[in-house]
C-alpha cells in the first residue's frame, strides 16, 4: 500500500477563500502554474516539503492546514463514536 497524500482539494479551498488565481499563486510561490494545477487536480499527490512550504507562505497559511492536521489540544473525534448505554 503506498502512502500518498491528496493536498490539492485544500491548496484549492484556501486559494479560492483568499481570492487568488493559479497565476497569481504561482507568482506567490514560484512554482509553475501547471504544477499547483496538478496538486489541486489530485493528479500529483506527494509534493515535496519545499513544495509545501512555499504553498503555505503564498497562501499565508499554516502548513498543518495545508496538510488539514488538528492544532491545538483539542483531541480528533472518532469517526466511531463510543456509545454508553
Amino acid at each position: 500500500m503506498t502512502n500518498t497524500m491528496n493536498i490539492g482539494p485544500t491548496i484549492k479551498r484556501i486559494r479560492m477563500k483568499r481570492g487568488m488565481s493559479i497565476s497569481g499563486l504561482a507568482a506567490k510561490t514560484g512554482l509553475a502554474k501547471s504544477q499547483i494545477s496538478l496538486l489541486e487536480r489530485g493528479i500529483q499527490r506527494n509534493p515535496t516539503l519545499d513544495t509545501i512550504v512555499n504553498l503555505s507562505i503564498g497562501l499565508n497559511a499554516h502548513i498543518a492546514e495545508l496538510l488539514s492536521l488538528r492544532m491545538g489540544n483539542t483531541p480528533p473525534k472518532s469517526p466511531h463514536p463510543l456509545v454508553r448505554k
